[in-house]
């Protein structure tokens, strides 16, 4: 299914921050105000494949598709990662070569950054806007939740999980998600379209 998203999923964070000028003094260094329903409001760190932590802020300024595995997968997991890969190919063939790719591990205890650093590396895709991301248990659930993704862990240490690749616009708004492993030539037109509107 695929559609465009509304609503709010994060409550608007307002951010002031108090830098010390001197004998008592005060200044105001106010960070740029995003929309209440924007994935940037979350104020998680990550790290990234180098070891880096990663905010989803740094993301600002250019679409983003993001999605969840974990690099163990073998069922659903590959067709994900082959699905972000086939639409990477057909945005930058159409003109739009600065999307983001965000894909971040259910996995806390084994997707460590040197894991996913090793899988990037297997599947060519160790690429700049590339961001494969580890958080802790609690981090990756809530964005779970915001994303709408289902998953469990099982008893043998694999996952249960929904698939989604959602879209978001420059400023972290979803604006379009597609549920299931068919990524058919009418989406990644869809995904174009949206990557190159100006919201």
């Amino acid at each position: 299914m695929c559609g465009k998203m509304n609503g709010n999923f994060l409550r608007l964070l307002l951010l002031i921050v108090f830098l010390p000028l001197g004998a008592g003094a005060l200044a105001w260094d106010t960070v740029e105000e995003l929309p209440g329903n924007s994935l940037f409001q979350n104020s998680a760190v990550w790290k990234n494949q180098l070891g880096n932590s990663f905010s989803f802020r740094e993301l600002r300024g250019r679409p983003t598709v993001i999605s969840m595995f974990y690099s163990r997968c073998t069922s659903s997991c590959p067709l994900t990662i082959e699905n972000v890969q086939r639409l990477s190919r057909f945005l930058e063939q159409h003109g739009k070569k600065d999307t983001n790719f965000v894909l971040v591990s259910f996995d806390s205890e084994n997707d460590t950054p040197e894991s996913l650093a090793r899988f990037a590396k297997k599947h060519e895709i160790d690429k700049p806007r590339w961001h494969f991301l580890h958080g802790s248990a609690d981090d990756v659930e809530e964005l779970a939740v915001l994303l709408g993704i289902k998953f469990r862990r099982n008893d043998d240490g694999s996952y249960a999980h929904s698939n989604v690749l959602t879209l978001l616009n420059a400023d972290g708004v979803p604006v379009l998600r597609h549920d299931g492993l068919q990524l058919s030539e009418d989406l990644l037109k869809e995904f174009l379209v949206h990557a190159q509107k100006k919201y």
